[in-house]
């Protein structure tokens, strides 16, 4: 009787198992980024831009959480409900990170197509920064005025980067990943992570790349009005015994405008003069000459 109960126990377990590996979402890195989103519906969805190309130097990884996912999935895709830092925290702690040289956590609704998205990760190694964000073009729906694009910058230092659009280095996710456990919509987390990192000339906001924020109903507050956002970003940050400041830029990276070529020739008003004289004297020896002969 034991050994037909064992054998029952048996066969659930290896069928659990067996359940368990066949419906396991498999991942490999193929590239050195990697983009994060949760994805919902949307009227104006930045998803389609993210991959138009594949020559992108960025894996995707997509969390469906108010539709299914498509059968067509650009690298990672999965269903799981939550708010995108709650789901990042599940992808970080499920999957191995850590050969990512960055992390662009993005809103579903930016809308910023893959050459830039690859000139973004580019221009945030070559600066070594920890956190960054692509700027907002003027037509975007702005909510922090330093955010909006200044196009004669490559990028500004700043104090400040919106939670919307959040760049991170290994170094800097290591940070705040706990934080992103804690909250279920951002309010406030971008004072949290700007703060807990902020060295000075670490964080920027990247002028060179700009993406459109449409504006469009914030799905967040059918999860929670904006009031009790407000309430619950406090007390996020007194947790961590800070408060909102103001926002500064430090210093700006200017685009150096390269100096077109004058292709005309310049007259050389020395050359023009000489050559004008040996003209006159070969002039003068043939008069010259002409008058020996016929003298």
């Amino acid at each position: 009787m034991n050994n037909k109960n064992n054998g029952v126990i048996i066969f659930i377990l290896i069928a659990c198992l067996i359940y368990f590996l066949s419906n396991k979402e498999h991942f490999t890195k193929k590239r050195k980024y990697l983009l994060f989103s949760s994805v919902g519906k949307r009227d104006k969805s930045g998803v389609p831009f993210w991959n138009k190309s594949e020559n992108r130097n960025y894996d995707i990884a997509l969390y469906y959480y108010d539709y299914s996912k498509p059968k067509k999935c650009n690298d990672y895709c999965i269903n799981q409900r939550g708010t995108k830092f709650k789901n990042f925290y599940h992808y970080y702690k499920n999957n191995d990170l850590s050969n990512y040289d960055a992390i662009w956590i993005v809103d579903d609704d930016i809308q910023i197509e893959t050459k830039d998205i690859n000139t973004l990760f580019d221009i945030f190694m070559k600066h070594n920064l920890d956190i960054a964000q692509p700027s907002f073009d003027k037509e975007s729906y702005i909510s922090h005025s330093i955010t909006k694009q200044q196009p004669e910058n490559i990028l500004r230092y700043t104090n400040f980067v919106e939670v919307g659009v959040f760049m991170f280095s290994k170094k800097a996710i290591k940070k705040c990943i706990s934080a992103f456990n804690k909250t279920n919509h951002g309010m406030y987390l971008d004072y949290l992570v700007c703060k807990l990192n902020n060295n000075g000339r670490n964080i920027a906001i990247i002028d060179k790349v700009s993406c459109h924020h449409p504006k469009q109903e914030r799905v967040i507050t059918k999860v929670r009005n904006f009031v009790k956002q407000i309430d619950d970003g406090n007390t996020l940050l007194n947790e961590y015994k800070i408060r909102p400041f103001s926002q500064i830029e430090y210093t700006k990276v200017k685009k150096i405008e390269k100096k077109e070529k004058d292709n005309s020739k310049s007259i050389n008003i020395n050359n023009y003069y000489y050559t004008n004289t040996n003209i006159a004297y070969i002039i003068i020896i043939i008069i010259f000459i002409f008058l020996l002969i016929y003298k």
